[in-house]
């Protein structure tokens, strides 16, 4: 039995509820309707506070750190940065599209566009290097390291080798690796460099033409070779043809 009424007491202990009085609950409304308003409050002045620092004088753009720049106009880059305002706050920069502006201009690769705090802002800029011109169907443009044609060519650039004839993208992208090659192999550089459907005729300051088998320029580690050849043995040839295997065939 004692058992039993011990259970009982223990399930109306569970029963029990809290009767809160009228007082009680209306006290408990305020204190809730307060914090409510002290936390919006709060967050409004923080925010405005922010707001308020942020376009402070003090974070007006007074430095403008380019560096990397050739060709490119520096008065340029900072008109893109500037955007048409006499004073900029640094945190109005845009710096996406800040950076996706300048990379529209012709001699830019890439660049990096960052905020120094408090009023600085740094662009380092990588431009593109030309190492050719090529003939189009319009006039001659520049081509950089990598095969992008990007500017059309003026004559401040009538010493770089003219690429011409028949030309793919994938001849586009190796023109750097055949120069470089050339140069290296034969003390001598390329004037013109003619692509057709299967080979590759280069003709070097020297007035010297070498032809090779586009499908197998493994012949251009020969050039050394023929060229040491010619110069010890006094000969001046026109051409040298490599575009048989292991084989370098003179023309006088």
């Amino acid at each position: 039995m004692d058992r039993k009424n011990k259970m009982k007491k223990k399930v109306k202990v569970r029963e029990k509820r809290i009767n809160l009085g009228p007082f009680k609950i209306l006290g408990l409304t305020l204190i809730l309707t307060l914090g409510v308003f002290l936390a919006f409050s709060s967050a409004y002045f923080t925010s405005r506070g922010i707001t308020q620092f942020k376009n402070s004088p003090y974070f007006y753009v007074k430095t403008i750190k380019i560096t990397g720049t050739r060709m490119t106009p520096e008065s340029k880059i900072m008109d893109i940065i500037k955007n048409g305002k006499n004073q900029l706050n640094i945190f109005e920069a845009d710096l996406s599209h800040i950076r996706n502006t300048i990379l529209k201009e012709s001699w830019i690769k890439d660049v990096t566009v960052r905020r120094i705090l408090p009023d600085t802002i740094s662009v380092e800029v990588q431009e593109r290097t030309p190492v050719a011109r090529v003939r189009l169907a319009d006039g001659e443009y520049l081509v950089d390291e990598d095969g992008f044609v990007f500017l059309k060519a003026d004559g401040k650039f009538q010493e770089l080798p003219l690429v011409i004839g028949e030309i793919s993208r994938e001849d586009l992208s190796s023109i750097k690796k055949i120069i470089d090659e050339y140069t290296r192999l034969s003390s001598s550089s390329p004037k013109e460099i003619l692509f057709d459907n299967s080979k590759i005729r280069i003709t070097d300051l020297s007035g010297i033409l070498l032809v090779f088998d586009k499908k197998g320029m493994e012949n251009m580690k020969y050039v050394k070779w023929a060229f040491d050849y010619i110069r010890r043995s006094g000969l001046s040839p026109i051409t040298i043809d490599m575009s048989y295997p292991k084989k370098a065939i003179l023309q006088f």
